[in-house]
């Protein structure tokens, strides 16, 4: 048999046991396989379906939060001729946080990385690099760049990319708002900030408005999903829920009143070489604050410079509010309120006032129950009334009638007064945080030395403006009830609270309680308060060129260590204009001013001088802006009287 019908018979035989046995083995080999396959598909797309899809996730997408606006600060024109339209006094501007995907910095390349990203930003070269050494997908490195900056970086980055060939995707921007502040320092003390963490979106409320108000200013941030596909640009994103802005409110404030106070603020206390100051005008019917300012100014948009500094730390504080201090002075037209007001009482139980406004009270004896030392007046008189007491500022007049009130009518009486009535030693409840409570001595209660708050003196101490504390505002809530006609109003910064949506709050502008005292005893006090800005008074440097006005000035000695400083002084004037159709309520406080005589002024420290001056300055300006007519042009309108009330003094007082 040849070898070529050998080979033909042999592939043509008939398949033998061991043959099938090993297709058997072969068909079983691949029947496993494609089961342990199946087993390992259905593991990993059903049993750990969801561990998968949150790696793959990982992979290929990250979620970020979607920045929402804090609410905006609007202010108002007061001027009539100018548009009504809302001013915004700070505004939410697009940032961009910078990060870096560290798994796409390839480690040779790292070192490169952090030096040359760290002599673009002040950053440390070590932080850069613990920051590329952490296993995550997204490290942030700087915060808040402009888009200039952010351009800046894109063009490095782009130039670092052709050198080492890493991945154009290890660097992304995150967009943000910051806040940003148009007009500078102005208001700084009442907005605030909202300060954010350098490596976080976190942040918080430094004070202010900002704090106050924060739960309705944040609103909530949305969510959104960045894209890591190769075939996706790094800033492609998908919405997954939307941002909600917070709430816009709307102030009382005008930007251009506050801009005036401002600036004669600066320039009084530089010219009283003074620690600081602070100034409010509200307008007496409803409370309505229209300027609020504190030097040294504080600007909002540098708080890290005043937070991180001890010596600025304390100009972010609002003096006005935060604050109290001793009123001296111009407490007295209070003490003469509560005397009139005691009139009243009296008058209804079919007794005898307690004294007449007109009437020639002997201001020579200053000896007062309790008092070691005796209570003097800057200038010695014999007989007063109360026009005189108030032109001249007695602290014996004012003591005098106090002393009848407490005789007639009690201790007690006297302090209801002060506390509800006039609501000293409470807050005035203006929307702004850390507001000082004050201080009004407690009948029967001791301070910590074991002392009594009220003893014998009290009442006389209280009455020229010792012994109590205040902030501006609560005294400026009971010097306006003189000039609105009795009524006590409630001090606010808010108009109204709104979004796009509509409004969500509106404050009413009601007045608060009518104080039990007739319209001919208010217009009384309201006269006598005329003559201190006139000749022989003591705040002639308070007289607005122009407009009729009226006030009161103070001047009170400052603890130190316990112990009254003659050196050191709390210099204040408050008052009103113009003195029909009054406009507004304004009181000047000046921290220290320096002890000096300045000539042609005489000495500095006192509220009838430097405080009293600022006064004027603002009250000429402010007053044409809000569209209001000189009513005393050629400043004669008080001119007869001034002479006839200077006739009576020397009558009374001449020896």
């Amino acid at each position: 048999m040849s070898r070529k019908e050998l080979e033909q018979r042999t592939d043509n035989r008939p398949l033998g046991y061991k043959d099938f046995q090993r297709l058997n083995i072969l068909a079983f080999s691949v029947f496993l396989l494609f089961s342990s396959l199946t087993l390992a598909f259905y593991k990993v797309q059903i049993l750990e379906f969801d561990k998968w899809s949150k790696i793959a996730k990982t992979q290929h997408k990250m979620v970020v939060e979607e920045p929402c606006k804090r609410g905006i600060f609007y202010g108002r024109s007061l001027c009539p001729s100018n548009p009504k339209s809302p001013i915004p006094l700070v505004h939410d501007l697009y940032r961009y946080h910078l990060h870096v995907d560290p798994y796409l910095i390839p480690q040779e390349h790292r070192s490169k990385f952090c030096r040359e990203i760290s002599a673009l930003f002040p950053l440390d070269y070590k932080e850069l690099k613990g920051e590329l050494e952490k296993k995550s997908r997204s490290r942030r490195l700087f915060s808040f760049l402009t888009r200039p900056e952010k351009e800046a970086v894109e063009r490095w980055y782009r130039g670092f990319i052709s050198l080492t060939k890493v991945s154009k995707k290890g660097i992304f921007f995150i967009k943000d708002y910051k806040r940003h502040y148009p007009y500078g320092t102005s208001l700084g003390q009442v907005l605030h900030t909202y300060r954010y963490d350098s490596k976080r979106s976190m942040g918080y409320p430094t004070g202010g408005l900002e704090l106050f108000f924060d739960p309705v200013l944040r609103g909530e941030k949305g969510k959104k999903i960045l894209l890591r596909s190769q075939r996706q640009k790094i800033d492609q994103d998908e919405l997954v829920e939307a941002a909600k802005d917070g709430y816009n409110i709307h102030l009382t404030i005008d930007p251009v009143v506050q801009a005036i106070v401002e600036t004669e603020l600066e320039k009084g206390v530089l010219t009283a070489k003074a620690k600081g100051g602070s100034v409010v005008v509200m307008d007496p019917h409803n409370g309505e604050i229209l300027a609020l300012a504190s030097y040294p100014f504080f600007h909002p948009g540098k708080v890290e410079e005043y937070f991180n500094d001890p010596e600025k730390l304390d100009a972010t504080r609002l003096r006005a509010v935060n604050e109290s201090f001793e009123p001296g002075s111009i407490m007295k037209p209070i003490s003469t309120m509560v005397a009139l007001l005691a009139n009243q009482e009296l008058i209804d139980k079919s007794s005898p006032p307690v004294f007449s406004p007109l009437e020639m009270i002997d201001v020579t004896n200053t000896s007062f129950p309790g008092r070691l030392k005796p209570i003097k007046d800057v200038r010695s008189h014999r007989f007063l009334n109360m026009r005189l007491a108030l032109q001249k500022s007695s602290n014996v007049y004012v003591a005098r009638l106090i002393e009848r009130v407490i005789h007639s009518l009690g201790e007690k009486w006297y302090r209801k007064q002060l506390s509800e009535l006039f609501l000293f030693g409470k807050k005035s409840g203006i929307e702004l945080p850390s507001e000082h409570t004050g201080m009004l001595p407690e009948i029967g209660k001791k301070y910590q030395s074991g002392l009594l708050e009220w003893s014998v003196p009290t009442p006389f101490s209280l009455a020229m403006g010792y012994n109590l504390q205040c902030n501006q505002v609560q005294i400026l809530r009971a010097f306006a009830s003189i000039v609105n006609g009795g009524y006590l109003v409630k001090p606010t910064l808010i108009q109204k609270i709104a979004n796009e949506s509509g409004l969500i709050f509106s404050q009413e502008t009601k007045k608060g309680a009518k104080l039990p005292i007739n319209a001919f005893d208010l217009e009384e006090i309201k006269k006598s308060l005329q003559f201190t800005t006139q000749k022989g008074g003591t705040a002639i440097s308070g007289n607005i060129k122009g407009y009729t006005e009226g006030g009161k000035s103070g001047t009170t000695e400052k603890l130190v260590n316990g112990v009254y400083c003659s050196t050191k002084h709390y210099a204040s004037f408050i008052g009103f204009a113009p003195y029909n159709q009054t406009r507004f309520v304004m009181i000047v406080g000046i921290d220290e001013p320096q002890y000096q005589i300045i000539p042609g002024l005489g000495l500095n420290y006192f509220g009838g001088k430097c405080s009293a001056r600022v006064f004027s300055k603002i009250g000429e300006k402010i007053l044409p802006y809000l569209g209001v007519i000189p009513d005393d042009p050629i400043n004669e309108s008080l001119k007869d009287e001034v002479v006839r009330l200077a006739e009576l003094y020397d009558a009374w007082n001449s020896r």
